[in-house]
């Protein structure tokens, strides 16, 4: 296939929205995602790359960009790469331009950046983007966690206890304090990235037995049981800077999210932890992901990740 991989050109944006609302997200509940600019998710990163497949009469292929990040490990704060919005046009999938992409970046654009050690995040389930990124990054570690989306509708009982802090965490790096991504509660309780400003998404399909399920729980449980209606654009956000002893202040994260027309709260955490047994039976989905990277990370490692990275 004659394939040439070239920088982000304003010229294909259209193109690259038409391959991005052709790419939904999700199983059960499918999710397009929706955005102002293709390039409104990079530019929350201060080095970024976005790279484009194009076949030989100049028509989009695919799509793969990169940011360095900072990522805390067992206590080491360290730069690295990190790739994401990889995205191929079905009808030249399976062909390796997503493998092709992903080198691009991470051999090309992180070796001009001195950046040797990289890492990207695919739901569990997605075996085709994980073949990719294996084959691609040479990836040979990979760190479970897991995405709850909440509504913010929601409230915490008031009984819960502090528990531990998880091994996995969501921080930020480097955000300034006046981003307009970004919450911080007044009183030093759990922060909020602004997804919403970098993206929204719209339900496409829900599976039956999934609305089945949500229409018994919403009668057991109330009106926070709520799965986003088909068509209909819905607002996330995603916490960062959780911790035990700041768990109880979520509660005025879900009200300020809720007044500012924020339907979804992303929590991201592990199995097992203080912070999933507390809020799994609160929501509306709950997906495996994992952290792939080209380095040694072991299961019972502290990891911290950037909130940006999610």
């Amino acid at each position: 296939m004659d394939l040439r991989i070239i920088p982000y050109s304003p010229e294909y944006e259209a193109s690259l929205l038409d391959l991005e609302r052709a790419s939904p997200q999700g199983n059960h509940l499918r999710l397009e995602m929706l955005r102002d600019h293709f390039l409104s998710r990079s530019r929350v990163f201060d080095e970024f790359g976005v790279f484009l497949a194009v076949g030989g009469s100049g028509g989009l292929l695919g799509v793969a960009a990169g940011s360095a990040v900072m990522l805390e490990c067992n206590g080491s704060l360290d730069r690295v790469g990190y790739v994401y919005d990889v995205r191929v046009a079905v009808p030249f999938r399976r062909k390796g331009i997503a493998q092709s992409l992903i080198q691009y970046v991470t051999r090309e654009y992180f070796g001009s950046l001195g950046i040797e050690r990289y890492i990207t995040t695919i739901k569990a389930s997605n075996r085709p983007a994980a073949k990719a990124g294996l084959s691609a990054l040479g990836v040979s570690y990979h760190y479970p966690f897991s995405y709850l989306i909440i509504p913010t509708s929601m409230r915490l009982r008031e009984d819960i206890k502090p528990g531990s802090q998880s091994r996995f965490r969501v921080s930020e790096f480097g955000m300034a304090e006046s981003a307009e991504w970004v919450y911080r509660h007044p009183e030093g309780g759990p922060a909020c990235f602004r997804t919403d400003l970098t993206y929204r998404v719209k339900a496409v399909s829900v599976a039956p037995w999934l609305n089945f399920a949500m229409r018994t729980l919403r009668l057991l449980k109330g009106a926070e049981w709520k799965l986003p209606r088909l068509g209909k654009e819905v607002r996330f956000a995603t916490a960062f800077d959780l911790s035990p002893e700041n768990f109880r202040l979520l509660n005025d994260l879900f009200e300020y999210l809720e007044k500012s027309s924020i339907q979804y709260l992303a929590v991201c955490c592990r199995k097992g932890d203080h912070y999933y047994r507390n809020l799994r039976s609160s929501a509306i989905n709950s997906t495996e992901y994992r952290v792939l990277a080209n380095f040694p990370l072991q299961d019972a490692d502290s990891l911290t990740l950037d909130v940006r990275c999610l």
